[in-house]
């Protein structure tokens, strides 16, 4: 009985003492030294590497990640993701077809970013705006061939 502790003792929570000071940083670094892999997490093993790019959004315990805004996860000119969705939203009157999968990857990136796993919500964020540029300059090309053949139809020149 010498390794229990009192009953008294467990119900007062003297014998589950837990030191959290460990766990608390002053400093908040955004990416990994030892890798080239984005991370957020606060403490050293909860960091992602390039062995496990998702352990933060593993980890247990929220303390350990810190807060992070929307603008951190996004490419420059967008500041949230709200900006994001309804930006893809824009372009699928573009494209339907790239335009659906953008608006698919945005939410996506802001499931994630709701859910906590910010790296993996960046690089959502980051696949939605290649396939927004995408559907822009496919959807583009499409309307100005589309508009030059019903010119070139109607003035007669193409019969």
């Amino acid at each position: 009985m010498g390794d229990k502790p009192a009953k008294g003792d467990v119900e007062a929570g003297i014998a589950d003492h837990t030191d959290v000071s460990a766990y608390i940083e002053t400093s908040h670094h955004t990416e990994n030294t030892h890798s080239h892999v984005r991370t957020f997490a606060v403490e050293e093993n909860q960091r992602n590497t390039a062995d496990n790019p998702h352990r933060e959004g593993t980890s247990v315990a929220p303390i350990l990640i810190r807060r992070v805004n929307s603008e951190e996860l996004l490419p420059r000119p967008l500041k949230s993701m709200s900006q994001l969705v309804g930006l893809s939203y824009l372009t699928f009157l573009c494209c339907p077809l790239f335009g659906a999968l953008s608006v698919n990857k945005s939410w996506k990136a802001k499931t994630k970013r709701n859910k906590g796993l910010l790296s993996s919500a960046s690089d959502e964020a980051r696949s939605a705006c290649k396939c927004i540029l995408t559907t822009v300059i496919f959807g583009g090309v499409l309307w100005t061939i589309g508009i030059v053949f019903i010119v070139l139809h109607a003035t007669g020149v193409m019969v």
